[in-house]
């Protein structure tokens, strides 16, 4: 009789822990994503990546900055920072696998043109308003600085 009681407890605790198991499907644990820790989402990787695509406007110099999605969390960039060769701007450069983290995307260091790029960061303000941070180095003394720029759709 015992072993049937002991057999029911267990049997029971054993479907407690599979049913939350199953409750616990639906929240989204990466952290990445907009719904990271949701209790009524799934995580929605293409959600959080579309809030960044677009043709976007840098500021200043009105330069390009255009976004496609990649994949794993992943933006990619097209854009010349409105660097020029003394009198127009560059062709557009492919910055691509910017790690999107909910509402930033970063990029650790590129080389672009004939320099380099790094500790580059794209805020998402709305869907109209997002800024750009990135430090610029081996371009010159009248080139190289960080700069933080408004980006405007």
């Amino acid at each position: 009789m015992m072993n049937f009681k002991t057999l029911g407890v267990v049997a029971v605790l054993t479907a407690a822990f599979a049913i939350s198991g199953c409750n616990s499907a639906a929240k989204c644990t990466e952290d990445r994503d907009d719904n990271y820790n949701s209790t009524t989402n799934d995580c929605n990787e293409t959600a959080t990546l579309a809030k960044f695509l677009g043709n976007w406007t840098g500021n200043p110099g009105a330069y390009p900055f255009n976004v496609t999605a990649g994949t794993d969390y992943k933006i990619n960039v097209s854009t010349n920072f409105g660097l020029t060769d003394g009198a127009n701007q560059l062709t557009p450069a492919n910055l691509n696998g910017w790690s999107v983290s909910q509402n930033q995307a970063s990029l650790a260091s590129a080389t672009l043109y004939n320099g380099n790029l790094t500790n580059a960061t794209v805020s998402f303000t709305n869907s109209t308003s997002m800024t750009v941070t990135y430090t610029l180095s081996n371009f010159g003394s009248g080139v190289d600085g960080t700069y933080t720029e408004a980006l405007s759709m």
